[in-house]
């Protein structure tokens, strides 16, 4: 008798050990993870904050922004910075051009504009103007991101309330393999 209630005190002590350390571990990466999305906000609100003071921030200007943080080995997570001007039926032509003259110097870029399927006059796209590193990204240029329903809610939600949103998970064609992420989405009011 005095063996079971040992062996039986033991394991509720190993039980309560084991519990304890999952909840550390649990407790360690929620917080792990919300300094990283602390992160990934804090470098959208640089880049708008960058917009709202040059609304008319060139290419070059962004890639420059873009250089001088050096994500790529601060924050390897991301897989990419863009910017996703709103474009409407009436403003294809202009921003197609302005796409072209933006990469003519980028003989890794490939551009393929894509619009709405159906259009309406009030038909609304949202396309990838800017995308650093373009090395990892050099098919993401003219991708309309209302294209895949999942960023459409997120980029919808961000218009609609102003703040900070993030898809559900969505394929990310990044270079050299593709994977699995999600998009932060942060609205540009002008």
């Amino acid at each position: 008798m005095a063996t079971g209630v040992a062996w039986w005190e033991g394991k509720k002590l190993v039980e309560h050990e084991m519990s304890t350390q999952l909840d550390t571990r649990a407790k360690d990466a929620k917080n792990s993870l919300e300094r990283q999305i602390n992160e990934y906000t804090e470098v959208l609100r640089g880049y708008q904050a960058q917009f709202t003071v040059h609304p008319d921030l060139t290419r070059q200007t962004f890639r420059g922004v873009t250089t001088s943080l050096n994500l790529e080995h601060r924050l390897p997570g991301i897989q990419a910075i863009g910017f996703s001007p709103r474009v409407t039926l009436a403003e294809r032509s202009r921003f197609a051009f302005l796409l072209h003259k933006d990469y003519a110097n980028e003989p890794d870029a490939f551009i393929q504009v894509a619009y709405p399927a159906i259009a309406t006059p009030d038909a609304e796209a949202f396309i990838v103007r800017y995308i650093e590193p373009l090395a990892k990204n050099p098919f993401r240029i003219g991708y309309d991101q209302l294209g895949d329903p999942k960023r459409q809610v997120a980029i919808h939600r961000a218009r609609d309330t102003g703040e900070l949103t993030v898809s559900e998970r969505v394929r990310l064609f990044v270079t050299p393999g593709n994977v699995d992420g999600v998009v932060f989405f942060l609205p540009l009011y002008h």
